[in-house]
């Protein structure tokens, strides 16, 4: 496995955690699994770059294919997204018709193990 594929992997498998997801059998390449990523209401298309000064671009049709494969006749039914990392840096790109789509669901993204544990860490014992 190249390095390229080797932190595509890894970011997709990121995505997954962070968002409560699953990764798509070979990362969205079979006839049956689109995109990188599928959570509950979200597809998510995953792009990366390991250097500090490299540049993840995002083209219109990078979007384009991650709607399509979401909200075509034979899509998912999901929110299209994207998740980009730069270096250490990880955003999310979609248009705004699906954010706000996204903002009036009733979305929720499970917390991770240690953020649960870091919530009930700031709550004294004697409140739990």
């Amino acid at each position: 496995m190249s390095k390229s594929s080797e932190l595509g992997a890894g970011f997709e498998a990121l995505t997954a955690r962070l968002t409560g997801s699953t990764q798509q059998p070979q990362s969205g390449a079979g006839k049956w699994y689109k995109m990188d990523v599928r959570g509950r209401t979200i597809l998510w298309s995953c792009k990366a770059s390991a250097q500090e000064s490299g540049v993840v671009s995002v083209k219109k049709t990078d979007l384009a294919e991650v709607r399509e494969a979401a909200r075509s006749a034979a899509g998912t039914g999901d929110i299209p997204a994207m998740a980009v990392m730069n270096g250490d840096e990880v955003g999310v790109y979609m248009s705004l018709d699906d954010f706000v789509e996204l903002m009036a669901s009733d979305v929720t993204i499970p917390r991770t193990k240690s953020a649960e544990r870091r919530r009930n860490a700031s709550i004294p014992s004697a409140l739990r």
